[in-house]
Parts: structure tokens; sequence; C-alpha cells
């Protein structure tokens, strides 16, 4: 009676023990969460920022080769517009060659962020099955203690002793 009392407070004691090993996983998580979410966010607001900025420099690009059509047009026009629209093309290509470089730069980084998650899930992972492991090593080693103190045979030893008795009838 004290040992099946003591195996139940054990047992109890154990629970509590998950329960609270459990909590801490969770909150690590979380927090873990929460700083994945951040950083993630962070990125794309920068790649937002990229976008914007790459976007006005286009435009104010734009307004100064305007403006200096404008002022020359009088003068020379025809070499005006041809400078212009090379300086356009180049400029053009140079801001697509940097947005391209940017984009690829984000993609890697949103690639390198997917990886260190993974990486964290997979420990996660591997630490709460040790955690799982050991519980259920405890609790099968409480299971057979009490089914040796109170003389409750194993399904195996019942079927052997079933075999023996048929052959010996």
């Amino acid at each position: 009676m004290a040992e099946e009392r003591d195996i139940s407070r054990r047992c109890d004691d154990a629970v509590v023990i998950q329960s609270f090993a459990r909590s801490i996983h969770c909150q690590r998580e979380l927090a873990t969460l929460k700083e994945a979410a951040a950083q993630v966010d962070n990125e794309r607001r920068s790649a937002a920022a990229v976008v914007i900025q790459s976007f006005g420099r286009s435009v104010i690009c734009q307004r100064m080769a305007e403006d200096m059509k404008r002022q020359n047009k009088e003068h020379n026009a025809v070499r005006m517009a041809a400078a212009t629209t090379i300086q356009s093309k180049v400029r053009s290509r140079q801001c697509e060659k940097e947005l391209s470089r940017r984009r690829l730069q984000a993609c890697e980084m949103r690639n390198a962020a997917t990886k260190l998650q993974s990486y964290w899930r997979s420990w996660a992972c591997r630490a709460e099955l040790a955690v799982a492991s050991a519980h259920a090593t405890t609790i099968q080693r409480c299971y057979n203690h009490f089914r040796i103190k109170t003389g409750i045979k194993s399904a195996e030893l019942m079927k052997l002793e079933y075999v023996d008795g048929l052959r010996k009838a």
C-alpha cells in the first residue's frame, strides 16, 4: 500500500516535471518564433526601402534628364537628345542590375533564415524526443516494478505457460 502511494507520488511528480519542461520548451520556442518573425519583417521592410529608393533615384534621374533637355533644346536639340537617351539607357541598365543584385541578396537572406529555422526546429524536435524517451523509460520502469510487486505476469509468460500446459496434456 505504501509502495503504491510512493509509485503514485513518483508518477505525479513525473507529470509535474513533464508539464514544467513542456512549458519551458514552449516559451523558448515562442520567443524564437517571435525573433524570427521580427527578423523577416525587418528584411521585408529593408527590401521595400530598397525598391522605393531605387524608384526614387530613377524618378530623380529622369527629371534631371528632362531638365537638361529643356535647357539645351535651342542649342543642340539633336545631339543632346541622343546623349540623354544613351545616358538614360545606361542608368536604366545599371538600376536593373542593382535591383536584380539586391533581389538576389534578399532571396539569399530569406533562404538563410529558412535554413536557420529548419536547424532550430530539428534541434528542438530531437530535444523533445529525448525528453519523451526518458519519460517513457521511467514509466516502463514504474510499470515493471508495479507488475513485479503485484505478481502480475506478462502476456508473453502467460503464453509460454499455456503452451507448456498444452504440450503436457
